[in-house]
């Protein structure tokens, strides 16, 4: 006879039938006969989903470490049969990885299709560093300065991921600055953020003046030209031949009372003998010197004799007269 019907036991497929399925033909003659075979159906999908990526910024942890997930830089990527999974080329990052990553976000679908695309991550530090500090005495040098170096403030400062530069608020003293200074220590990380806390920084003048007296001296009575029992000192050549410090003076005096100036024994007057002279110095810090010398003075002019024309005596009793220097 003639074949009537054929029939399958499915005709229509769609995502859920992916894979292998049997399939059942089924026919049948104008005489009533019929038979039936199956068939093997394997159904696939060639169509790839759609990737589509976004860029994202990554704010590392005060572990100085973060976890990237797919759906952070996932924009709608799609597919025909809806995505299976997604995977990325890096995931975790850490201090290393600050500044632009290029990642890969590969989409798969049920079908194992797969589409890429690439996202910029940008690895950002925003945690400051932490700041300690501790205070500290410095002394001034001879010259009335000292440089302080920020790591002699630092008491181990730190951050999540590394110090890039330190530096003071004030970093060089001089004896204007004598005393406590309050300033402040500045730390800058690797990922430009920037902390600071303060300290005192005491400066110290511990450098004493110096005072250097004119070496033991001899004059004579003739030095000033005055032909007296005396010498007058007509320049500064017993004021000292140094007096300096590193910062300022304060009081500059000597101990010789026939002066007119306690600072300088210019047109002072000495007489014959040794005389000891002592001189003292302070400086603006209170620091005290002193130092001596000797100024000896010798009578080197001989006398000058003067006489009476005449002068009318008259004997004695006995015959005699006596003379002295009076008369």
């Amino acid at each position: 006879g003639s074949l009537d019907t054929l029939g399958l036991s499915q005709t229509t497929f769609n995502c859920l039938d992916l894979g292998r399925s049997t399939v059942v033909l089924y026919a049948r003659d104008n005489s009533g006969n019929a038979d039936s075979c199956q068939v093997t159906i394997e159904v696939i999908d060639p169509i790839a989903p759609e990737a589509s990526c976004r860029d994202f910024t990554l704010a590392l942890g005060t572990d100085g470490a973060a976890l990237l997930t797919p759906d952070l830089i996932n924009q709608q990527s799609s597919d025909n049969r809806g995505i299976a999974r997604l995977e990325m080329s890096q995931s975790s990052f850490s201090c290393a990885d600050l500044g632009i990553n290029t990642v890969v976000l590969t989409v798969f679908d049920q079908g194992d299709n797969s589409d890429s695309c690439l996202s910029r991550v940008t690895v950002v530090d925003l945690n400051k560093p932490e700041v300690l500090t501790q205070n500290i005495q410095v002394e001034l040098d001879s010259t009335g300065m000292v440089m302080v170096r920020p790591e002699a403030i630092d008491a181990g400062s730190y951050d999540n991921c590394a110090i890039d530069s330190i530096w003071l608020s004030q970093n060089v003293f001089d004896c204007n600055d004598t005393g406590p200074n309050l300033i402040r220590l500045f730390v800058q990380d690797v990922g430009g953020n920037i902390n600071d806390r303060a300290a005192v920084i005491e400066v110290l003048d511990n450098q004493q003046p110096i005072l250097v007296c004119p070496e033991n001296v001899v004059v004579t009575t003739d030095l000033d030209g005055m032909g007296g029992c005396e010498v007058v000192i007509p320049d500064a050549q017993f004021d000292p031949v140094v007096a300096s410090d590193n910062c300022s003076l304060d009081t500059l005096f000597h101990d010789y009372e026939l002066s007119s100036s306690p600072s300088s024994l210019m047109g002072a007057r000495f007489f014959p003998g040794v005389t000891t002279i002592t001189w003292s110095l302070t400086d603006a810090d209170g620091w005290e010197q002193s130092c001596q010398f000797e100024v000896q003075v010798i009578d080197n002019e001989a006398p000058v004799a003067r006489c009476k024309d005449t002068l009318m005596v008259q004997l004695g009793p006995n015959g005699m007269v006596s003379l002295d220097t009076s008369l």
